[in-house]
């Protein structure tokens, strides 16, 4: 019994912190290509944060209570990515690309909303295949790649040369990741993720 709950308290702290780190991340990767200042993005985590506690907060009370991640989507940021990398090289201004995603958000939210009240979107899984499934994946890894390739790696736009120390720890605790999913045994497979996230922090 002691046991259970204690693979259950390290089941719930690694997805805890792995929510904690994506609603960290995505909101500076957004501010980042979007050039905003770091006010704008210390308010854009607050918002985050807010919004993912209370989602989380009704969805373990009258939610689905599965161990989902309910924070802000990859998909969204890829879109975010690649609008703004298309606005800037097309000179145009960043705001007005921001107002436009945020009006789409508003519109898939309340799409979202009417599907899942009238159950319509349990008749759209047919369209989900895994082939689908898999290749949006893929794209999404790929457009996000290079965003997060470059916080690995320290760059910033001030400075364009190498963090040697950054370097270093990503690459380490990237690596280290990878051997425990696949080599691990036991629960140090199952807690990769988290064993990987605690090791950064302390390193770095």
């Amino acid at each position: 019994m002691k046991k259970q709950i204690f693979y259950n308290s390290l089941s719930t702290s690694q997805w805890f912190i792995f929510l904690l780190a994506s609603s960290i991340a995505f909101p500076i990767v957004i501010g980042n290509v979007f050039h905003l200042s770091i006010d704008e993005i210390s308010e854009l985590m607050q918002r985050t944060f807010f919004v993912v506690g209370i989602s989380s907060f009704i969805q373990g009370w009258i939610g689905h209570r599965y161990p989902i991640a309910d924070g802000p989507a990859g998909s969204w940021v890829s879109v975010f990515v690649i609008l703004a990398g298309l606005t800037i090289q097309q000179g145009q201004d960043t705001r007005e690309t921001l107002q436009l995603l945020e009006g789409g958000l508003i519109v898939a939210g309340i799409l979202l909303l009417i599907l899942g009240l009238t159950g319509l979107v349990n008749k759209l899984l047919f369209l989900f295949t895994p082939l689908v499934t898999g290749s949006f994946l893929l794209m999404l890894a790929l457009q996000l790649s290079g965003v997060f390739l470059e916080g690995m790696l320290g760059i910033k736009e001030e400075a364009a040369s190498l963090d040697y120390g950054t370097v270093a720890v990503s690459f380490i605790v990237f690596i280290l990741v990878i051997l425990l999913s696949i080599k691990g045994k036991g629960w140090i497979k199952s807690y990769a993720v988290l064993i990987g996230i605690l090791s950064g922090w302390l390193l770095y």
